[in-house]
């Protein structure tokens, strides 16, 4: 077999890969994007089972509280036309869940980048594959 031969039926076997891919995406994708409800269940009902969880939805909702507070004294304060001098919510977020989307955010990105060499390699294979 010459190089110009195996070149061609390389480039044969990428289109027919390429004719698969566009028919398939639709399915594949949705796929992708499900293969992860069963983990965020598991996920939810780990997380929520979590001593250090409990405490933080029991203080998160501080905040909120304060907000409904001033809430309350601006429309008392709007009533009667009076200016109003409550001051507006601020919104923060905690740093720890920060740390914990970096460190989800990093790990997914690999797992993604797997996943990805994942697909090269199969694209390679079949490319390679001998009829």
């Amino acid at each position: 077999m010459d190089a110009a031969w195996e070149a061609a039926r390389r480039a044969e076997r990428e289109r027919a890969h390429n004719r698969n891919v566009v028919a398939t995406w639709r399915d594949r994708a949705g796929e992708a994007a499900s293969s992860g409800d069963d983990a965020h269940v598991r996920f939810l009902e780990a997380l929520s089972a979590e001593p250090w969880f409990a405490a933080y939805v029991e203080y998160r909702p501080a905040r909120y509280k304060r907000g409904h507070v001033l809430t309350e004294a601006q429309r008392a304060q709007t009533a009667p036309r009076e200016v109003v001098t409550v001051p507006e919510q601020r919104w923060y977020d905690a740093e720890i869940l920060d740390e914990i989307q970096r460190v989800v955010g990093k790990q997914a990105a690999a797992l993604g980048a797997k996943f990805s060499e994942d697909l090269d390699a199969g694209r390679e294979a079949f490319v390679a594959e001998r009829d």
